[in-house]
């Protein structure tokens, strides 16, 4: 972890995992808020989230706290 508190790409995979599950847990399964808080673009939490194996984990988070998923909309659909 950098002294500003952002991860660094040379953190060990579990202490990057443990990051991102806390702050998912901190942002209710909300993948752009854990993004924020973790100062990183939501498409490179993403990534880390494909990455370290962790869209179960995601998904176990949302249902512990009842929170519904989410479903993509297509775009110029009504």
């Amino acid at each position: 972890m950098e002294e500003d508190g952002r991860m660094s790409r040379k953190e060990p995979d579990e202490a990057v995992r443990m990051r991102i599950i806390s702050a998912l847990k901190i942002a209710k399964g909300d993948v752009r808020e854990a993004a924020r808080i973790l100062e990183m673009g939501r498409t490179t939490l993403y990534r880390k989230i494909a990455e370290l194996g962790l869209r179960d984990q995601l998904e176990l988070i949302r249902f512990e706290l009842d929170v519904p998923s989410r479903k993509r909309r297509r775009r110029g659909c009504s």
